[in-house]
């Protein structure tokens, strides 16, 4: 999962800075904020540290939809242009 987040992040928002999109800083953030959780839950599994799996998958579940349906759709106008 950390692959494709960070692979898919940075075609995003390559996407997004070459279309000189005006919000991409906060997008980014957002990305970077996202990117830091995914690596803490890695490392939590990788050092067999307990991980609560029912607030992991919550917490991807609310932040993909709020993003997706949220975020990403705020630049569709924008980039359609």
């Amino acid at each position: 999962m950390l692959e494709y987040t960070i692979k898919h992040f940075k075609y995003e928002e390559e996407f997004l800075r070459n279309n000189h999109y005006p919000e991409y800083n906060e997008h980014k953030k957002q990305h970077d904020s996202f990117t830091k959780r995914v690596k803490m839950y890695k490392q939590r599994f990788d050092s067999a540290v307990e991980v609560d799996v029912n607030e992991m998958m919550k917490f991807l579940k609310i932040w993909l939809l709020d993003h997706i349906f949220g975020e990403d759709k705020k630049y569709v106008p924008y980039i359609s242009k």
